[in-house]
């Protein structure tokens, strides 16, 4: 539709119709990659060095340690093992301050500041899958990593324009994640007033199994997952589940094929 009322701002391209001014560049024309610069440390030598620099992993923080390695912003993405999710998406990490990476995440910075931000949202997007390597555990090498293109405006005051947009729009989005957790505080103080401390005396107690549905999971072993293609289940265990009682956003993943004695376990919307 845009490119219909502006047709002299839109070109031909492999893509399609893209706008006037962009073109292809390599992420390594456009960021640093600090991979040599990674060092790792055992769980047993974290335990020997605890502190309060943030120590991360492939996928997630995953310990605090007494040194840093790096200073500054940074975007971090898998290299093995946790490299994307489910849909191709990359598993990302955006930090900043003083930190320690392990050698399982790439470590990329952007040349100009304002790209960072371009970055961040360009990999939300990017489908990772024809860049992996690896029949049983993902890997994203850093050779094929550095020849991943991207399309960008060459204006320099154009890219500035759209990250200042993007930044806007996380800073909304930031904001709306505070309000939500607000509310949510504030429906759990309603129900404990309402239902507990002015709960009516001809109320009635009943045991929960006559207003709720209760049944065990099914207790796979190792031996029943299977590599994951289109049509598996993804399997919900203890350790997807956070200390604050929410799910992890990426956790180590398991599937297993959609047998017919499997359906009643299975987890539907609004469950």
């Amino acid at each position: 539709t845009t490119a219909a009322l502006f047709p002299d701002s839109f070109e031909e391209s492999e893509l399609g119709l893209v706008p006037k001014g962009w073109s292809y560049v390599s992420l390594k024309e456009v960021t640093s990659i600090f991979d040599s610069q990674r060092v790792p440390l055992a769980g047993q030598e974290r335990a020997k060095r605890k502190g309060t620099y943030p120590y991360y992993g492939a996928a997630a923080l995953m310990d605090w340690v007494d040194d840093y390695l790096f200073d500054g912003i940074y975007l971090l993405t898998g290299e093995d093992g946790s490299v994307a999710d489910p849909l191709g998406y990359p598993i990302t990490q955006y930090v900043w301050g003083r930190l320690w990476v392990n050698n399982h995440a790439h470590i990329l910075k952007a040349k100009e500041p304002h790209l960072t931000k371009i970055l961040i949202h360009y990999f939300a997007q990017l489908d990772l899958t024809p860049y992996l390597t690896g029949a049983v555990q993902p890997k994203l090498n850093k050779a094929t990593l550095s020849k991943i293109p991207l399309y960008l405006p060459s204006s320099t005051a154009e890219q500035k324009a759209i990250a200042s947009v993007l930044s806007s729009l996380d800073d909304k989005i930031d904001l709306l994640h505070r309000q939500n957790k607000t509310l949510e505080a504030m429906a759990e103080t309603l129900f404990r007033q309402w239902f507990i401390e002015e709960a009516k005396e001809d109320w009635e107690e009943v045991p929960l199994s006559e207003v709720a549905v209760i049944q065990n999971g099914y207790a796979f072993s190792s031996k029943d997952y299977v590599e994951k293609t289109v049509n598996e289940y993804e399997v919900l265990k203890m350790g997807h589940i956070d200390k604050n009682a929410t799910l992890k956003l990426n956790p180590k993943r398991d599937y297993v094929p959609r047998k017919p004695e499997l359906k009643r376990f299975v987890l539907n919307y609004n469950d």
